[in-house]
């Protein structure tokens, strides 16, 4: 006989040796296979969290590159005017 999980899933036949699965044993399969499947669940929710906030932290770091060229740009604008007005004195 294999083990619980494989027997569970089985339609619960008497097997090939003659010998009848029990109700016990096939609660207690798919209690296993449940709890297999919750575990998985785990695994992929904690993966996702660390996407999450890998992004979050991705994002923040371009909210600030955005704001440092902003700041960038207006300083350059000011150094144009400031040259045109040069230009214009003389």
């Amino acid at each position: 006989m294999g083990n619980y999980k494989d027997e569970s899933r089985k339609d619960w036949q008497p097997n090939p040796a003659g010998r009848q699965v029990t109700n016990d044993e096939i609660m207690l399969g798919c209690l296993q296979r449940l709890a297999d499947a919750a575990e998985r669940q785990a695994t992929v929710a904690e993966q996702h969290l660390k996407l999450a906030t890998a992004t979050n932290t991705r994002t923040h770091q371009l909210e600030a590159l955005v704001k440092e060229n902003d700041r960038k740009i207006t300083s350059l604008k000011g150094s144009i005017s400031k040259l045109r007005k040069e230009l214009k004195g003389e």
